[in-house]
């Protein structure tokens, strides 16, 4: 194995060993929030959304609710890890830690505890997408759309 293929393969498992064997207190195998008792962060600003609208790619869309959720529709090159299982997603994430993500849900409560849980494991670019910025006009192509206009 050459060295430039080193990161592709140690940060998915430094995650996943992270989020497996991490020790009681470490707030990384802790008991996950209840997405009901978090407070959800802000509306993003209209810039913001347009700017992962206009360039999905730059950004790692993430829809933080169940598998059978995403299915029923979810937003354009979205990837699913839910919430409450990202252990189980560890090889899903990025390996560079300032890579922009974005994380959403029905209502905001999942996304939030899921970038809390990002944090925790070092990622520092993590934007939510509260419920009230979910397009679901189109359903079941999911969009975000800006409510400061």
């Amino acid at each position: 194995m050459t060295i430039r293929y080193l990161p592709t393969v140690f940060f998915p498992i430094l995650a996943l060993l992270l989020l497996s064997f991490a020790g009681p207190g470490s707030g990384v195998a802790d008991e996950v929030p209840s997405p009901r008792k978090v407070q959800v962060p802000d509306p993003l600003e209209c810039e913001q959304i347009k700017s992962i609208l206009a360039e999905p790619a730059e950004y790692m869309i993430i829809d933080a609710r169940s598998p059978s959720e995403f299915d029923d529709g979810h937003v354009e090159s979205a990837i699913n890890i839910p919430y409450d299982s990202v252990s189980g997603y560890a090889d899903l994430l990025p390996e560079n830690m300032s890579q922009p993500i974005v994380t959403y849900c029905r209502s905001g409560g999942r996304a939030t505890v899921l970038k809390g849980i990002l944090s925790e494991l070092g990622y520092t670019d993590i934007s939510v997408v509260p419920g009230e910025q979910m397009d679901r006009s189109n359903t079941p192509q999911l969009s975000f759309k800006c409510i400061d206009d």
